[in-house]
């Protein structure tokens, strides 16, 4: 099986979004996340989808979110 490298390139940015996101989230908010509680896999799947629309190129309107997070050094 051949993985395609743009699409594996694209997942690991999104894995390390997510992490850093939620680090920071718990570092802004000095708090612990239960990450086997339902509400936070709910929470980290609103957060996957949100990350894959910014990192795609279908929304103009979120060209401003795309550059804050490459601001904050997620790519």
């Amino acid at each position: 099986m051949q993985i395609n490298k743009e699409s594996h390139d694209s997942t690991v940015v999104e894995l390390r979004a997510l992490g850093d996101i939620v680090s920071i989230i718990k570092y802004h908010f000095n708090v612990e996340l239960d990450e086997t509680s339902i509400n936070f896999m709910r929470f980290k799947t609103y957060l996957q989808y949100f990350i894959q629309r910014i990192m795609s190129d279908e929304d103009d309107l979120i060209d401003f979110y795309r550059l804050k997070i490459c601001n904050l050094g997620i790519r």
